[in-house]
This record gives C-alpha cells, structure tokens and sequence, in this order.
C-alpha cells in the first residue's frame, strides 16, 4: 500500500511537469517585401492548441525568406479584430524566376 502511495505521488509530480508552448499577439506583424529565388519547401504541419478565448483565431506558420534561405515561422494565436473577422492565409506565389510572399488579412 505504501508503494502505490509512492508512485501515485511521483505520477501526480510528473504530469505537472508537461508544459506546452502558447504564443498570443494582439497583432500581425506588419508586412515586409518577400521575394525568394527557390521555391519555398512544403508547409510543417503544426500542433494547433485550444484557443485563449473565443476571439483568438489559429494563424499558421509559414516559410520565411531570409538572408538566402527560407526559416520557419512557428504560428500562433492572434485576436480577431471584430468577432466575425477571419483569416485570409498568406502564400507565395510564383514571380518572374523566383516567388513572392502575399501575407494574409483579415476580412
């Protein structure tokens, strides 16, 4: 009996010890040219957790164009301008011999 007590504890200390990433803006940051010469690699699928409230919405990661090279964006949760709002999601899209990132809005 005083084993199950033990490991009950010890069970009960560890599951406290999960933590997981949130990230929250009350904004979108503000759009920079992006125009990238490869193609960028495949969207990474992403762990999406349960919304801060019923105003936040989900905005993806995306690929970056940065110093030659592409880096991931992890995504987060943004609040909606208005309750009705939604997310329009950027994309790159092909441009003369490269590609050029068109961001995402609200609408």
């Amino acid at each position: 009996m005083k084993n199950l007590i033990v490991i009950l504890s010890v069970v009960t200390l560890l599951t406290g010890c999960v933590h997981e990433r949130v990230i929250v803006r009350d904004f979108v940051p503000s759009p920079s040219e992006e125009i990238a010469t490869q193609e960028p690699p495949r969207v990474i699928e992403e762990r999406v957790t349960v919304a801060p409230s019923p105003i936040h919405f989900w905005i993806g990661g995306r690929w970056a164009w940065r110093h030659g090279g592409y880096g991931w964006v992890p995504g987060y949760w943004a609040r909606r301008p208005h309750y009705q709002a939604h997310w329009g999601p950027g994309v790159w899209l092909p441009y003369g011999h490269g590609w050029r990132w068109r961001h995402g809005y609200w609408h």
